[in-house]
């Protein structure tokens, strides 16, 4: 049954959450227009695809919790696309890798020597924090985190555990993902990341993490390279002032999704609360510039592990380097290497206005005494610099998301979605599933 044929509903934002909310309201009959500003579909899930190789400069992999993303995967029919695989990471300590294999988890924990005895002992007191908080820690609302949100990540390790676990743990994790560090980054966002991120594997697309996002975008109207200045509602609907190549124009719709990060949101459609109003306003936005090889073959040493992580305390200008061809098939052909060189957002914003050929060079020689010397490798060198790649969070920061979502008006045209609710490709898409219910309860009752 097509509960919505006849209804039009308005798409703000080509990403992963804009591009599921529209898969699903099409299914049930809308009319759906996607609109973008990019060139591209997939927002911050892209992949780049230079010769041989693929590059993923959004969103990395995809977890066995992706429960939402799997479903419309197989509804995609693109399963065969997908592969499993069991990587080794590692983290620096005093200039050496520590690997972590996911092929034998608790052999690693066990030998690894990147914690003492006494800090492994000492994690255990996180098993009953994050199994009796399961609920709380999922990818509907990171809101419910907000027990957990009034101390730094730093600051409860230090509490809770010890100052070795900060340094060596939780500060390379946080910063891999979070892309701040312990002293910004909120303990429920850290406890939130061990929960979701716990996996004996993980998955890859072979064509490219943004496979997912061109397969969701198949036979939905999308107008690229077209900029949404105004949202308006009123009466019950929303008008969108368009801007393209042929000018501006206005049209009216019966529901308007604003699948963009809050502070576009916040600069183009009004406020609907006094909370959505103080988090959206509340969202920084994480410049980063990152470095992607393709190599004739691999470096010397030839490295086992897929991603090397580096705790703020052995490096203050690499996130991490990601060895993409050992991190799932696709990347790069055989023999080859695909590297993705990642700056912490202070040494990004420091070099914000070097060229990229200037950037490749320094980005290179951070990584050689990692990855070993690449003069006479580089057969493809792309650099990416993202405006928006995340929100910088901080303690608050998700009591205020709670306040914001408890607060939300569902009785009205325009709805919200993005990945700002839950991290990752999981928490875009269920956002935006979430977004395409609120608008067919809102259409049809």
């Amino acid at each position: 049954m097509n509960s919505l044929q006849g209804k039009k509903v308005a798409v703000i934002g080509a990403g992963v959450s804009g591009l599921a909310a529209a898969y699903r309201l099409q299914k049930q009959g809308a009319a759906v227009t996607v609109f973008d500003k990019r060139d591209y579909v997939g927002g911050r899930t892209r992949s780049v695809r230079q010769g041989e190789f693929i590059f993923d400069v959004g969103a990395l992999v995809m977890l066995p919790t992706y429960k939402n993303v799997y479903g419309l995967i197989k509804e995609l029919g693109i399963e065969s696309h997908v592969h499993e695989t069991k990587p080794s990471l590692a983290v620096i300590r005093d200039g050496q890798r520590h690997s972590f294999d996911y092929a034998h988890p608790l052999r690693s924990a066990l030998t690894t020597k990147l914690l003492s005895w006494p800090s492994k002992i000492k994690l255990l007191k996180l098993l009953p924090v994050l199994l009796g908080n399961r609920a709380k820690f999922n990818y509907e609302n990171m809101g419910d985190t907000a027990p957990f949100d009034m101390e730094s990540t730093r600051d409860y390790c230090h509490r809770v555990l010890n100052e070795e676990i900060d340094d060596y743990l939780a500060n390379p994790f946080i910063r891999i993902n979070s892309l701040t560090n312990t002293r910004i980054a909120p303990a429920g966002e850290w406890l939130w990341q061990l929960l979701a991120y716990n996996s004996p594997h993980i998955f890859q697309l072979d064509l490219g993490m943004v496979y997912y996002a061109e397969c969701l975008a198949r036979g939905l109207d999308v107008r690229l390279n077209t900029t949404i200045t105004k949202v308006i509602s009123d009466k019950g609907k929303a008008t969108l002032q368009i801007e393209d190549s042929s000018g501006a124009s206005w049209s009216t719709y019966d529901a308007c999704i604003l699948a963009v990060p809050p502070p576009a949101a916040h600069a183009i459609a009004p406020s609907l609360s006094a909370a959505q109003d103080k988090f959206f306003a509340s969202v920084k936005p994480v410049y980063m510039i990152s470095l992607h090889l393709g190599l004739k073959s691999k470096p010397d040493p030839d490295i086992p592990d897929s991603i090397i992580m580096f705790p703020e305390k052995e490096h203050a200008d690499l996130l991490d380097i990601l060895l993409d061809h050992n991190k799932g098939p696709g990347r790069a052909p055989p023999g080859k290497a695909a590297i993705a060189i990642q700056s912490t957002i202070e040494w990004s914003a420091k070099h914000a206005d070097f060229s990229d050929d200037q950037v490749a060079a320094k980005l290179i020689k951070l990584a050689e005494p990692y990855i070993g010397k690449v003069d006479g490798l580089i057969e493809v060198s792309y650099v990416h610099r993202w405006d928006y790649v995340c929100a910088i969070t901080h303690p608050g920061f998700f009591t205020l998301l709670r306040d914001y979502m408890d607060a939300r008006d569902l009785n009205q045209p325009l709805f919200f979605s993005g990945d700002f609710t839950a991290g990752g490709i999981e928490g875009a898409t269920t956002s935006g599933l979430n977004a395409y219910k609120h608008v067919e309860r809102y259409l049809t009752q």
